[in-house]
């Protein structure tokens, strides 16, 4: 169980229960859908669980509530559309830094504090009793996923509520030692139970399932009292300069009641990809479908077979290579999707096809001679570029703006798919990416010497002419088109 974190809040329970009944009512009233009458728990009890529905006025997902008064007042939530689950979006919450902010009436610094995210369920569901709950291993259940914000993740928690304090079950997520010492906590007389889990990896999503009624049950809790409140925590730390706390998103989240057991959903998904043309290209690329661990998942397109979770369509340039990988990203469910990539078409190289994995504003292709060919890409400065092109045998250099760009490294080479990998980052607007087939001439190092020996530095000028007369920059080592 956390020591440090809940001690303050421990010694003015009396007080901290009647806030609670306060917010209840509060809440009821501004921020979650109007009460049922006679509502029956059956069912997924939570209202906007896969946070669809949008925004109330107070900028909070419909049905949810938000506070950071103990102790990171500067907390928030929004509708993250670049991360998700189930449907379109997924909430996001940022618990942010430390401040010396209070829920009840006092003042002084501390070091640890947490943001609540959470879901009333009593308006809707008076008479909600935890052995109304379903009896089933994803009784309860929710996908996360957790980012540090600082210099490392505070701690993530899910709090279970019958009461506050005394009738209360927490499962705790890699809680940080900064916060304070967290232990399983099944002690038999009533109170709080905490289970702990750890081994979460930060950016990764992760689903979470429980057999809540067994777990209530078996630690001891009384399944007579009423299910109130399902809250979730992020928690911040500042130990000296040191901050960690903790950003964490959340999707699809579960509680069901009931004797009918959760239902398994199946979803579809159909995609194609175009160039940067608009032409469909479905035919010149290879796909994968990836789970949120990065395994392959066997699919066929349009098919009804894949359960409610994050996938990732790996795309490769006509053949599966690590060579020839053009872009990895999420893919939405029950829809159809066009995916651009970053093809473009260019009757000048093999396969008519220069292919990147980011946009660039533009790209030309010049043959200043058979074996040297010089693509000049106009991207966005500071991005990474993976190029990748078909070539009918290994270059033998491969330069980035006159630079030679390291074999095996910068770009690499792939005898079975005939194609190169080339990487850079744009330092500049303009990055000139020249292959060289043949090994290539280099510019020598110049000097002047006098009769006796001398150098000549200042006082000598030159100038290194092309065959047409044209002036050639001079730098010692550079290669010679």
């Amino acid at each position: 169980m956390l020591e440090r974190a809940k001690k303050e809040n421990r010694r003015r329970l009396p007080k901290k229960t009647v806030l609670v009944l306060c917010l209840l009512t509060l809440s009821g009233v501004i921020r979650l859908t109007p009460p049922l009458a006679h509502a029956s728990a059956s069912g997924n009890i939570i209202t906007n669980p896969s946070f669809e529905q949008g925004l109330d006025p107070q900028g909070i997902p419909v049905g949810w509530d938000l506070t950071g008064c103990e102790g990171v007042a500067n907390a928030n939530v929004t509708l993250d559309q670049t991360h998700w689950v189930d449907g379109i979006q997924s909430a996001k919450i940022i618990t942010g830094p430390v401040t010396p902010t209070y829920c009840l009436p006092d003042s002084g610094p501390r070091s640890v504090g947490f943001v609540q995210f959470r879901q009333f369920l009593t308006p809707n569901y008076p008479n909600l009793r935890f052995s109304n709950l379903t009896d089933s291993p994803s009784g309860f259940s929710f996908w996360f996923n957790l980012q540090p914000y600082g210099a490392g993740i505070g701690g993530f928690e899910v709090r279970i509520f019958g009461t506050e304090s005394t009738d209360e079950l927490d499962y705790v997520f890699d809680p940080d030692p900064s916060l304070g010492t967290y232990t399983n906590y099944t002690d038999p007389s009533p109170g709080v139970r905490a289970l702990i889990f750890q081994g979460y990896q930060p950016g990764q999503w992760y689903h979470f399932s429980r057999n809540l009624l067994a777990d209530w049950t078996t630690l001891n809790l009384n399944t007579n009292n009423n299910f109130t409140i399902l809250q979730f925590q992020g928690f911040a730390s500042q130990i000296g300069t040191q901050l960690k706390s903790t950003v964490f998103w959340l999707d699809d989240v579960r509680v069901y009641a009931g004797s009918q057991p959760p239902p398994t959903g199946t979803h579809w998904t159909i995609f194609n990809f175009t160039d940067t043309k608009g032409n469909i290209v479905d035919s010149k690329v290879r796909w994968k479908i990836l789970d949120s661990t990065g395994q392959t998942v066997t699919y066929i397109q349009g098919q009804n077979s894949l359960s409610t979770a994050p996938y990732w369509v790996q795309v490769y340039y006509q053949d599966y290579s690590a060579t020839t990988l053009i872009t990895s990203e999420q893919i939405h469910l029950d829809t159809r999707v066009t995916i651009p990539l970053t093809m473009i078409p260019n009757n000048s190289v093999i396969g008519n096809y220069v292919v990147l994995n980011n946009p660039v504003a533009n790209l030309t292709v010049y043959h200043p001679n058979s074996s040297a060919p010089q693509f000049i890409v106009r991207g966005t400065i500071g991005t990474e570029y993976a190029m990748i092109l078909g070539v009918a045998t290994q270059p033998a250099l491969i330069q980035g703006n006159g630079i030679d760009l390291r074999s095996g490294i910068d770009w690499t080479y792939d005898p079975t798919v005939s194609f190169t990998r080339i990487q850079f980052s744009t330092l500049s607007e303009t990055e000139n990416v020249t292959l060289f087939f043949n090994v290539p001439q280099r510019q020598p190092l110049i000097t002047f010497n006098d009769i006796t020996g001398t150098a000549l530095k200042s006082q000598i000028t030159f100038q290194i002419l092309d065959s047409r007369g044209g002036i050639v920059p001079y730098s010692p080592g550079r290669s010679l088109l």
